[in-house]
């Protein structure tokens, strides 16, 4: 009888354990990535930032999205509630998590 308990016991924990690991191999689905970065300006050089941006940041991102290496990009204005919040959001959409491979090597020609 204590053969059979413990048999039994043993045959539960094998399960719930291999049900545990399933689960934690499929906790995310494969899907675009973002990325968020905030950018606080000195102040007084906000339009001069922006400037700045539209000349370099801007046409090297439009040429990695024609080049299939981002999805999407976008800039958005914040209002900082203290001098410390950033004042600037960029953020730039990738396919999935392999667009990483290699990222450098394929934005380098762009710029």
């Amino acid at each position: 009888m204590k053969k059979l308990i413990l048999l039994l016991s043993a045959a539960i924990l094998t399960t719930s354990t291999s049900l545990t690991l399933a689960q934690e191999d499929h906790a995310y689905t494969e899907g675009p990535v973002l990325v968020v970065n905030f950018v606080r300006t000195q102040p007084g050089m906000f339009d001069e930032y922006m400037r700045y941006l539209d000349k370099t940041y801007k046409p090297l991102l439009d040429e990695a999205k024609k080049a299939g290496i981002i999805v999407d990009w976008a800039i958005y204005g914040a209002r900082a509630r203290d001098p410390q919040d950033a004042d600037l959001v960029f953020t730039i959409t990738y396919k999935n998590m392999a667009a990483f491979d290699n990222l450098q090597a394929r934005m380098d020609p762009l710029a």
